[in-house]
């Protein structure tokens, strides 16, 4: 069973969402990369490792404090 707790990022702009990502990923965390609010809930939905999310607020269709 994998004890490591993965990091949600949400983020709509293709380049931050990067390099967040690459920063936590040589930093040793586990990352699962979401482009928008659908995206974010069916990754919380399917994946019961998610500890942490980062969100940005301002997200087309679901905003991230509706998501």
């Amino acid at each position: 069973m994998n004890t490591h707790k993965e990091i949600l990022i949400v983020e709509d702009e293709p380049g931050y969402r990067t390099l967040v990502n690459k920063r936590l990923r040589i930093a040793g965390y586990h990352t699962v990369l979401a482009q928008n609010g659908e995206e974010a809930l069916v990754a919380l939905w399917e994946k019961d490792q998610i500890g942490l999310v980062i969100l940005d607020v301002r997200l087309p269709n679901i905003n991230g404090l509706c998501a």
